[in-house]
């Protein structure tokens, strides 16, 4: 069961931006979304990202909760590295309910509501 810490998620709010904006437009990251509501293929997909930046953390299932692990030592991660470290961080503290497509469009898009209620891409929230 999700950990829902207001503190773990403030942490993260500063990339919700970034990550939002690569669900919606890096082909890698469509395929996290698009894995959903499979949490393991989303997070073997995840990974994937975190492998190829030469992350040093995995999204691990352990039990019935997510968890990151040590993987290898890395570099200096770029932005969207750090992104994807900050998505597994978010899914070991909130689960993967945040990620979501749009209604109208089905645009991936991260969830940043209080009560992870958005049912619209930023193109679609006015509508």
């Amino acid at each position: 069961m999700p950990r829902h810490d207001a503190r773990h998620l403030r942490e993260l709010r500063p990339v919700f931006g970034l990550i939002d904006s690569l669900l919606a437009e890096d082909a890698r990251w469509r395929v996290v979304a698009d894995a959903l509501p499979h949490e393991d293929r989303a997070a073997g997909a995840l990974n994937d990202i975190l492998q190829q930046g030469r992350a040093s953390w995995q999204l691990r299932r352990e039990g019935g909760a997510w968890r990151l692990s040590p993987y290898s030592d890395a570099g200096e991660p770029d932005e969207a590295l750090q992104a994807a470290v900050m998505l597994a961080r978010l899914v070991t503290v909130d689960g993967w309910r945040r990620i979501k497509r749009c209604r109208r469009c089905g645009t991936p898009f991260l969830d940043t509501t209080n009560g992870a209620s958005r049912t619209a891409c930023a193109t679609h929230l006015a509508h």
